[in-house]
């Protein structure tokens, strides 16, 4: 009691995903859930491609569209 001290505080944000986004990438999730081709990544592909474009920094979107990319090699 009576001491000054200095402490360090980490604010973060909740990071609020568009609706449009969020539509576009429910609909690649459940294509690539049920897929059955490689045309069906591919469609995937294009879902979190388009959420991505709603929304930079959705990074679910992100980590889905890497993975079927770097994996349909």
């Amino acid at each position: 009691p009576g001491q000054e001290i200095t402490v360090e505080l980490r604010i973060q944000f909740q990071r609020r995903i568009g609706a449009a986004a969020k539509e576009e990438f429910d609909k690649g999730q459940a294509i690539y859930a049920r897929r059955k081709s490689s045309a069906d990544l591919a469609r995937a592909v294009q879902h979190f491609e388009k959420a991505l474009r709603l929304e930079a920094k959705y990074t679910d979107a992100a980590e889905y569209l890497c993975c079927l990319l770097y994996t349909s090699d």
